[in-house]
């Protein structure tokens, strides 16, 4: 006798990168033809950040800072 068992497949795969910046990641994208053994892809992404200096007194100047 079957019981049926409900089988759970995914048909789609939701990857996610969390920032705390808006506009600093500029470009992501799944790299193709990567194999990693399951049914996961490998995501690439590129990111954009502004670098800015700390002075001696281990203060940031607040005029460099682009927010």
């Amino acid at each position: 006798m079957d019981v049926g068992v409900t089988r759970w497949e995914y048909h789609n795969e939701i990857d996610h990168i969390i920032v705390n910046r808006r506009y600093c990641l500029t470009d992501v994208g799944v790299v193709p033809k990567f194999y990693t053994g399951s049914d996961h892809r490998l995501l690439r992404a590129r990111f954009f950040f502004l670098a800015f200096r700390i002075s001696e007194t281990g203060m940031i100047n607040a005029d460099n800072l682009i927010l």
